[in-house]
């Protein structure tokens, strides 16, 4: 018997999803599939009058759609594989042009043209970027009162202050932005504050607690999304508990930098559960034949997806502030020998390798950014 005479009589057995609906069926390899589209229907009851003028068309996981004029063989669908079955597929078809000038005026609409959002990101960026250099230039100044402790303290007040103005005129973008650079300045003033020293011990306590302080002052007094100033809490108290042990014992830091890496690095699986947990969401499963058969309590959909996306926003500041505090103690556990740099390397990617299981596209986006960034430090470090 030859190859095409089994492929001509094989079955494929496809699960075609629709809404809440779901149906199981064998249909021929070679058939194609307006064919059976009229019965697919029929069984999913979605045979509504008001929309079939519409069409339907059957959609694969990827979100391409499958021609219904060709076979499943030909479009490569393979056994078990589960399609959705979606209305309206004859609206989404192009328009089609006689003329030059109309298809290009067209294909210029569908691209998102620059918008005041944009250019308040934009103006945002360009201050930030200003704030970063002046806080740049006031690290190199000398330790104790001076001048520029008092600049950089005044500039983290104001910051502040401005960003909890402006999260309550809908301006929440820019408020975070004002906020995260207050505990910035904050970290600075910190850091003049006390007297020159050695740099990985209680400078950079000073600076870790006072990003703590001005970043959960920052938490409390921004109206809308604060879970983003969890950054410089988190990431200030960890580089200031490390840099406190260093001062309190002596030595080069690096036990307890390796070991703040250590924490952190594994304390990244426990994010998740972490941001969970700060959303209050538990799933109560019924304990007896009373609870199984009592009405189900109504849910509010809205103020759960309110809290799903509090607990993802911690979830991405947590994260955040691990890679940060990891990327700021890297270059001395890195020099310390081969036992550091390795300690380094496998931290790093195993949170590239945690970005797996996220389905977020910003934690990816994290995640894999802090990774790459760590494991390029690491090896600058080491070379040089």
């Amino acid at each position: 018997m030859t190859q095409p005479a089994v492929a001509a009589r094989a079955l494929l057995h496809l699960s075609i999803r629709a809404d809440d609906r779901k149906v199981d069926l064998g249909v021929p390899a070679q058939l194609p599939l307006v064919e059976m589209l009229p019965g697919v229907v029929r069984r999913l009851g979605l045979l509504d009058p008001t929309l079939v003028h519409a069409g339907y068309v059957l959609r694969r996981a990827d979100g391409t759609d499958l021609d219904p004029a060709a076979s499943c063989a030909a479009q490569g669908v393979r056994d078990g594989e589960v399609l959705s079955l979606v209305r309206g597929g004859q609206l989404a078809e192009r328009t089609r042009y006689d003329d030059v000038v109309e298809a290009v005026i067209d294909a210029a609409a569908e691209r998102r043209g620059w918008s005041p959002r944009d250019q308040a990101r934009t103006a945002l960026a360009v201050s930030l970027a200003l704030l970063a250099l002046g806080a740049g230039m006031l690290v190199g100044s000398p330790h104790g009162w001076s001048v520029a402790t008092v600049v950089a303290s005044a500039t983290a007040l104001a910051l502040l202050v401005a960003a909890a103005v402006l999260t309550r005129v809908d301006q929440v973008e820019a408020g975070q932005g004002l906020g995260l650079a207050a505990a910035g300045y904050a970290a600075v003033a910190g850091f003049l504050l006390v007297p020159a020293g050695a740099l990985w011990s209680w400078p950079l306590a000073a600076a870790g607690l006072a990003a703590m302080v001005v970043g959960g002052l920052a938490l409390a007094v921004t109206a809308e999304s604060p879970q983003v100033h969890l950054v410089p809490v988190a990431a200030g108290g960890a580089l200031a508990t490390a840099a406190a042990v260093t001062g309190l014992v002596g030595g080069d830091g690096v036990p307890a930098y390796a070991v703040m890496v250590a924490l952190l690095a594994t304390a990244s699986n426990a994010a998740p559960w972490l941001a969970l947990a700060s959303t209050q969401l538990a799933v109560v499963s019924p304990r007896s034949d009373a609870e199984v058969l009592a009405d189900p309590q109504p849910l509010d959909g809205g103020e759960i997806a309110r809290r799903a996306d509090d607990g993802r926003r911690v979830l991405l500041s947590l994260r955040l502030a691990f890679g940060v505090a990891m990327l700021v103690a890297t270059p001395l556990v890195a020099t310390s020998g081969k036992a550091g740099a390795l300690l380094c390397v496998l931290a790093y990617v195993g949170m590239m390798l945690q970005s797996r299981q996220v389905h977020a596209k910003g934690g990816v986006l994290a995640m894999m950014a802090t990774g790459t960034a760590g494991v390029a430090l690491t090896g600058i470090t080491v070379g040089v």
